[in-house]
Formats: structure tokens, C-alpha cells, sequence
């Protein structure tokens, strides 16, 4: 079957453009919830109504805003089968416990927010509630923090390919300066959507809320400018890092074909990080100078992303894969042959287990040496039982398992 080619648009910039606004509305929703929920305790800790009365509205807000996040998410999916229908099988096959665990997450999320939201007025036990909230948010980092380590192991796969595990494909070597630099936007994007929300309401409201979106403004707004320094400091370190991993990625960045994007993201980052100061200066006088930051700050994001996608091509997984879903096999990388990729190669590992890796189904091939011989393997492959399927190799292959699960 031909390789689908989305019309028009091509398939980069429609994943492209579909992965960018689930991100928009995944960053919201994660770094809403965390304020959400620190809000309320300093308002249940300090007897602020102002603290808890922002966690609510900004809670009925974001459990709309995950259903639309979720569509999106489904989407990136579907289109990942679809249109890298090979690069996606390799990074479920490394990432797939990882991206189970990931998928519990935004269960444990969802059930937790909804929890949350829906006993907010009538719970007689505020630190369960609190708790709730909490775990929320939790389950919503932990959920970030693994789909982080899939995309920066997409940059600097480390030396999983010479020697493949789990560990070394999750705690990649940008893993963690990473995940700062993703989870700092969360905040960001958040409060500085109820900042302007709050700026909106200022102008329009009645008389009544003014008070207290006046509060807010001036809440959000401290909390998106510090989290902009933040995120500055941020990304230095995190150039630094990608630096003293691979200075060729370095150099794309700041003079290669993505320079031109890299240098447009400093400019917003810049004039973001201005507004931020003028803000935290003068606070209430400044609210149309952060107004100008944080949109400044939502440019750069895609910018930014775009960037660090540009300085990995041509390949879609650094050094492994290419764009084209062609392995690299040229650039050296060689799959290490083990057992475990043998009998996974011919199929075994679907219903057997050896040595705690494969399914669950046929009996447990660890031990098999102590329990038949060489002749009693062979005529099993040869004459399957019935319940298994038909051995699809050759005499060579059924020699190469026999001897695979005779040798220590």
C-alpha cells in the first residue's frame, strides 16, 4: 500500500499544526489545575475568598477546555498511525509501559478533576478535597513528564541504540532540561490566560466583580511575569545542555536553517522578559506592558518548538531514523542481537515470556532447556500443538531458536 500523502498541506504541517494546539490547551489545562489548586490552599490556609474563588472559576473553565484537548490528542494519534506509521510503531515499542503509564495518568486526571470540581460546594472535608486537587495535578505533570522524555529522545536518543533499555530511552540526556523547559510554559500559558481574562473583565464587568478581578490581574499577572524569567533562564541552560550533548544540533540551532526561527523566538523573549520587569515594578499601572509580553511569549512557543524540530532533520529520531522513515543504517547504528531479539524476531515473544520480557499466553520459555531437549524444540516448531500458531521460518530459523534456548 502507497505511503498517505495529506492533501494540500502535506503531512508535517498537519501534525505539526494539530500537535501545536493540543499542546496550547494540554499546557493550559496542566498548569491551570496546579494553580488552580495551590490557589485554594493558600486561600483555605490564609481565609482568602479571593485565592478560592479563582481555583473555582478557573476549575469549570479547564474541565471544558480538557474535552477539547482530548479531541486533539486523540487526533495526533490517528494521524501518527497513518501518516509515520513506522516511526510511530518504533517509539511504541520502546516507550510502550512508559506511554501505558501515561495513558493511566490522564484517567487518574480526569477522574480526580472531575472529582474536585463537582464537590466543591457541598465537601465537609477540605483537606480531601484539597487532596484531590493535588493528585490532579500530580497525575497532569507525570503525564508531561512522559510524553517529554518521547520527544526529547526524538533529539538525543543517547546510546539507546547500542544498548537498549527503558531507562536510558526515558532518562535521555535532555530528558530533565527538557521537561523544565516544557513545564515552566504550563504556568505561563495559564495564568497569563486568566490574566487576560481577568484585563477583559476589568473593562467589561459590573461593579460587583471588579474587586476581585482587579486581585486576580494583579495575581496572574506576578505569577505569568516570574514564571517568563523563569523560563528565559530556562532555556540557556537548556541550549547549554543540548550543546554539551551534541554541538552539531548546537549549531543548527543558532546558525543553521533554523537560526532564522531560533533568532525571532530570542527577539519575543526578549521583549517578553522587558514587560515582565516593568510589570513587577509597577504592577497595576503595567497591566497592557504584560498584556504585550505574554503575547510576545505566545509567539515564541510554536517558534521554539519549530526551532528545535528544524534542528533535527533530516531525521525524524536523531541519527536512527530519517524523515523518509529509512533506519540510518549507514550513520553505524546496529541492533545488538541478544536472545530476547531473536526469539523476538521470529514472533515467540508474542505469546511467550523469556526472561520477564513478552506475553502471557504459551508457557514460560526461560527454563525451557531443563524441561526438553533439542530434538522435542524442533519437532514443537515443526508440528505446533494445537493453540499455536504454525512456525513462519525456515530450518535455519527453527535451528537458530533451538539454540537459543538451549545455551545458557
Amino acid at each position: 500500500m502507497a505511503q498517505i500523502q495529506f492533501p494540500y498541506l502535506g503531512n508535517s504541517l498537519v501534525m505539526a499544526i494539530v500537535i501545536l494546539t493540543h499542546v496550547f490547551l494540554a499546557f493550559i489545562a496542566v498548569g491551570g489545575i496546579t494553580i488552580a489548586v495551590v490557589s485554594e490552599y493558600i486561600g483555605y490556609t490564609k481565609k482568602s475568598p479571593y485565592h478560592d474563588l479563582l481555583a473555582k472559576k478557573y476549575m469549570n473553565f479547564i474541565s471544558n477546555l480538557m474535552k477539547v484537548g482530548g479531541v486533539f490528542g486523540t487526533a495526533i494519534v490517528v494521524l501518527l498511525i497513518g501518516l509515520f506509521g513506522e516511526f510511530t510503531k518504533t517509539l511504541f515499542n520502546i516507550f510502550f509501559f512508559p506511554l501505558l503509564l501515561e495513558a493511566l495518568m490522564f484517567f487518574v486526571l480526569f477522574a480526580s478533576s472531575i472529582y474536585y470540581r463537582e464537590t466543591w460546594n457541598n465537601t465537609k472535608n477540605k483537606k480531601l478535597h484539597l487532596f484531590s486537587g493535588f493528585i490532579a495535578a500530580l497525575a497532569g505533570i507525570i503525564a508531561a513528564f512522559i510524553i517529554n522524555t518521547v520527544w526529547s529522545f526524538m533529539l538525543t536518543p543517547g546510546s539507546y541504540f547500542k544498548n537498549p533499555s527503558m531507562t536510558s530511552a526515558v532518562f535521555n540526556p535532555l530528558a530533565f532540561s527538557s521537561f523544565t523547559h516544557l513545564i515552566i510554559p504550563c504556568v505561563i500559558n495559564s495564568a497569563f490566560f486568566f490574566f487576560i481574562y481577568s484585563f477583559y473583565k476589568i473593562k467589561t464587568g459590573n461593579l460587583e466583580e471588579r474587586p476581585f478581578y482587579k486581585w486576580a490581574g494583579d495575581y496572574t499577572g506576578k505569577i505569568t511575569a516570574i514564571f517568563i524569567l523563569f523560563q528565559i533562564v530556562s532555556g540557556i541552560l537548556f541550549l547549554l545542555t543540548i550543546r554539551a550533548i551534541d554541538n552539531s544540533i548546537f549549531t543548527k540551532i543558532v546558525a543553521g536553517d533554523a537560526s532564522i526561527f531560533f533568532y525571532s523566538m530570542i527577539t519575543l523573549a526578549a521583549i517578553a522578559a522587558i514587560s515582565s520587569i516593568i510589570f513587577l515594578l509597577t504592577r497595576k499601572q503595567a497591566y497592557v506592558v504584560l498584556l504585550l509580553g505574554g503575547l510576545a511569549v505566545y509567539l515564541a512557543f510554536p517558534l521554539g518548538g519549530y526551532t528545535r524540530e528544524r534542528a533535527r532533520k533530516p531525521y525524524l529520531i536523531q541519527g536512527y531514523m530519517y524523515m523518509d522513515q529509512r533506519l540510518a543504517t549507514a550513520q553505524g547504528v546496529k541492533k545488538e542481537v541478544t536472545k530476547e531479539n531473536i526469539l523476538a524476531k521470529y514472533g515467540c515473544l508474542s505469546c511467550h515470556k523469556f526472561k520477564g520480557q513478552g506475553g502471557t499466553f504459551g508457557p514460560n520459555l526461560t527454563n525451557v532447556r531443563l524441561k526438553l531437549n533439542k530434538n522435542q524444540i524442533k519437532s514443537i516448531l515443526k508440528a505446533p500443538p494445537p493453540g499455536m500458531p504454525p512456525f513462519g521460518g525456515d530450518d535455519k530459523g527453527i535451528e537458530q531458536i533451538t539454540e537459543t534456548l538451549l545455551n545458557k
